[in-house]
């Protein structure tokens, strides 16, 4: 099985966002010469989590779960592939136009598709369309869909602090290092509005 099934599997379905992130990450890891003189695993940082996370999740085996992989929520189709002790960290971000080279018609019917909103004959559109569009993502050459910069990424933050606390208004436990003190009361993230 070829890297791009792989990514469809774990994905669910072929898309041109999927197909963002496949060659985003794809250009990433051929760029990342430098490997890290401590035994690091590459850490991952993404701008925008849709379809094209899944895909930089399969092809360079950084997760949320295994704390390698970090959202720094811009909107943009930037994603960032190295090593914190390295200076050889790569942000590969999407041109303008790529994504919106079919024109607006188009985005309004992918938003009504990605939203759920979209009827059988609008889907059906938007899927005839959008495969001329991810064959091009998959095909064009990389400096045709990306500009690269050399990037320094900063460290994960520390290991798992398994210490437990009671949110004083939900009751819920969570992890204590999220703990905010307000007006005298122990709170969780929720709970302090923090999220």
């Amino acid at each position: 099985m070829d890297d791009w099934q792989k990514v469809i599997n774990f994905h669910g379905h072929a898309c041109c966002i999927l197909a963002i992130g496949y060659r985003a990450a794809k250009l990433a890891l051929s760029l990342l010469e430098e490997a890290s003189e401590k035994g690091e695993q590459p850490v991952a940082l993404v701008e925008t989590v849709d379809c094209s996370t899944d895909a930089v999740q399969v092809l360079t085996g950084c997760t949320f779960g295994g704390r390698r992989l970090k959202v720094k929520e811009t909107g943009k189709y930037a994603f960032s592939l190295g090593y914190p002790s390295t200076d050889g960290a790569v942000r590969v971000v999407l041109r303008p136009g790529v994504l919106s080279r079919l024109g607006e018609p188009f985005l309004k019917l992918m938003e009504k598709v990605a939203n759920g909103e979209a009827g059988v004959e609008e889907k059906e559109q938007f899927y005839n369309h959008q495969a001329g569009l991810m064959q091009y993502i998959l095909n064009a050459p990389s400096e045709e869909l990306f500009n690269v910069q050399k990037v320094k990424l900063s460290p994960m933050p520390a290991g798992f602090m398994f210490q437990f606390t009671c949110c004083d208004n939900c009751r819920e436990e969570f992890l204590s290092a999220r703990a905010q003190r307000i007006n005298g009361k122990v709170l969780c993230p929720v709970c302090s509005g923090m999220v």
